[in-house]
């Protein structure tokens, strides 16, 4: 009886590694072993991912990411594996991750809380000016899982106009304001809300 022939199984998955391996080597920043957001636009499009879209946050908030604007060819690496993603998987997984996102508010809040954290200049940095970070919250919260009261454009507007920095509590707070507030701010308590939204609430209600 001849012998049986080794499953080809480990064979072709360390195959895959070894692609997934070479496309993050051929995007990242050897200097530092990292993908940055200089690289990003070349990443995302090799991955036939839309760069436009909530999708590269959501993909390097699945991977876990750490830094700021970049991830580490470890994280990139690990992030693959343990997700079970190759670049030619890669698309149709983060589809589906952007569309839980957008439609389970469990998935969406942490996302976004993500989304703050990611978009900083620093990991030490608390704060991030508005005009850095509207267009990413602008994004996300037309993607809510629920559909808003009060209008997104205004709320990220008003934040924008104060010329103040904003907080992951401020970023945060703008969520549940437009989920809970109508174009009126009916029934307005600043005792229930972050006091950055105090002045918009009294416009609106005298409006």
């Amino acid at each position: 009886m001849a012998p049986k022939k080794a499953p080809a199984a480990p064979a072709a998955a360390a195959s895959g590694a070894d692609e997934t391996t070479k496309f993050i080597e051929a995007h990242i920043d050897a200097n530092i072993d990292a993908l940055t957001l200089d690289e990003f636009e070349k990443f995302f499009g090799d991955l036939g991912i839309d760069m436009a879209g909530i999708e590269p946050f959501v993909f390097f908030w699945k991977i876990g990411a750490k830094g700021t604007w970049s991830a580490t060819k470890e994280e990139l690496i690990e992030g693959f594996r343990k997700e079970g993603l190759t670049p030619k998987t890669a698309k149709p997984t983060v589809d589906k991750w952007a569309k839980d996102v957008a439609t389970n508010m469990a998935s969406f809040k942490e996302c976004f809380q993500f989304a703050f954290m990611f978009s900083r200049n620093s990991t030490s940095a608390s704060v991030i000016p508005v005009e850095e970070c509207k267009d990413t919250m602008l994004l996300f919260l037309k993607k809510l899982p629920q559909k808003p009261k009060f209008s997104v454009e205004k709320a990220v507007g008003y934040l924008e106009g104060r010329g103040k920095p904003i907080n992951k509590d401020h970023w945060k707070e703008a969520m549940r304001f437009v989920l809970a507030m109508d174009a009126k701010c009916t029934g307005y308590d600043d005792q229930c809300f972050n006091s950055v939204f105090d002045d918009l609430a009294e416009q609106c209600t005298k409006a």
